[in-house]
């Protein structure tokens, strides 16, 4: 786990959760100082970009959302979780522009996501053509804009 430039490596757990009916994935680790100087501080804090990595393959990027730290016996412990980047698009408001013309929903995706977070959108399908108008409701997130509408 890298939060910053600083590396964690002793984890005693980790958990990755992805799910198909939420757009964001969530994380938590437990890690621990046994192999740490005690005098040397951590610094983690809510908001701070981290990265897990199986060897160099990266397999989350997110934020840390919350820090619990125990302190026992000479040791430190603190559980970290947090969910990835895509967080930011299912609880920001759309920034910019609240109409669109002549856009199909891809086009709409990277002009949400990638102009505004960096979140790379893609398709791998037909998604339809293009909307002469796509109006966006005051205070509605990226998500929200983004999810199919009904009637």
């Amino acid at each position: 786990m890298r939060v910053g430039t600083e590396v964690y490596d002793s984890w005693e757990s980790v958990e990755i959760v992805k799910s198909i009916d939420s757009l964001c994935s969530a994380f938590s680790v437990g890690v621990s100082d046994k192999w740490r100087n005690l005098g040397e501080n951590w610094t983690l804090t809510p908001g701070e970009l981290v990265r897990l990595a199986i060897g160099s393959d990266a397999v989350f990027n997110g934020y840390i959302e919350k820090l619990d730290a125990e302190i026992a016996d000479g040791s430190r412990s603190i559980a970290i979780s947090g969910r990835d980047r895509t967080c930011d698009i299912v609880d920001s408001s759309v920034v910019g522009a609240n109409e669109y013309k002549n856009v199909d929903l891809l086009d709409l995706g990277k002009k949400l996501c990638f102009e505004v977070f960096g979140i790379k959108v893609t398709s791998d399908t037909d998604i339809g053509g293009k909307f002469p108008v796509w109006k966006i409701k005051p205070g509605e997130t990226v998500f929200e804009t983004l999810m199919p509408k009904t009637s």
